[in-house]
């Protein structure tokens, strides 16, 4: 699936996830599932860059982020 651009202003990443699953791209499990949160993030990282907007993490999300960075 293609990465969707959100024409509404993202506050954070569970902003964008409600947004994903509020506008009907994306299931509620593959939203939410602990196991695709990598892959979500990963998306929301790519529309920040590409709407050039500083991403908004909080303690949870930063710390998926430096075991995501650890890996590559």
């Amino acid at each position: 699936m293609p990465l969707v651009i959100p024409s509404k202003e993202i506050k954070d990443f569970d902003d964008y996830r409600h947004w994903l699953c509020n506008s009907g791209h994306k299931y509620y499990e593959q939203v939410w599932s602990f196991r695709n949160k990598e892959m979500i993030l990963q998306e929301y990282l790519a529309v920040c860059y590409a709407k050039k907007i500083k991403p908004n993490f909080n303690r949870e999300d930063s710390l998926t982020i430096e075991r995501l960075s650890k890996k590559n």
